[in-house]
Order: C-alpha cells, then sequence, then structure tokens
C-alpha cells in the first residue's frame, strides 16, 4: 500500500518510520533534521509554503502540507475495510 503526501507524491507505507508534525519553531530538532537531510540531498519539500508534517521514510525527509493526524489515518486504512469500495 502506498500513502500520498500530496502533490502527487507518495511512498511505499511500509517504508515509513515516521509521521512528525513539523514546527520548526518550537522544535530545533525537526530543523536540524531538515538541515543535515538537505544537505546530503535526502529532503524534498512538497509543500514549500505550508509544511505540517514531516514523513521521514526510507532514507529520505518528506515535507508534507497534510496533517500528521490525516496521514496517520490514511496510513491505517486497509483496502478490505468494510465500507470502502
Amino acid at each position: 500500500m502506498f500513502l500520498h503526501l500530496g502533490d502527487n507524491w507518495q511512498v511505499a507505507a511500509e517504508k515509513i518510520v515516521a509521521i512528525v508534525k513539523y514546527d520548526p519553531k518550537r522544535q530545533t530538532v525537526n530543523k536540524k533534521i531538515v538541515e543535515v537531510a538537505q544537505q546530503d540531498g535526502k529532503m524534498v519539500n512538497i509543500a514549500p509554503e505550508k509544511v505540517k508534517t514531516m514523513v521521514v521514510a526510507d532514507g529520505m525527509i518528506y515535507l508534507s502540507g497534510i496533517a500528521p493526524l490525516t496521514l496517520m489515518r490514511r496510513s491505517t486504512v486497509k483496502i478490505d475495510s468494510p465500507g470502502i469500495r
């Protein structure tokens, strides 16, 4: 299963290590992780105007404009769930 991160970007759900709220003003650790990933060429900013979530997956950092709770809910939906067709 793939998780849609926004703007036609998707990542395999089984490759996701973490889905974290991104707030560089309050969480200096997030800001430092993004800086290092960017220097190493391992960061993709999907929503440059309004980043809400940092997704760590398969050795990459993805910055998404979709709320972390929404991504978490999407990642746990099963294809064969009742009511989904």
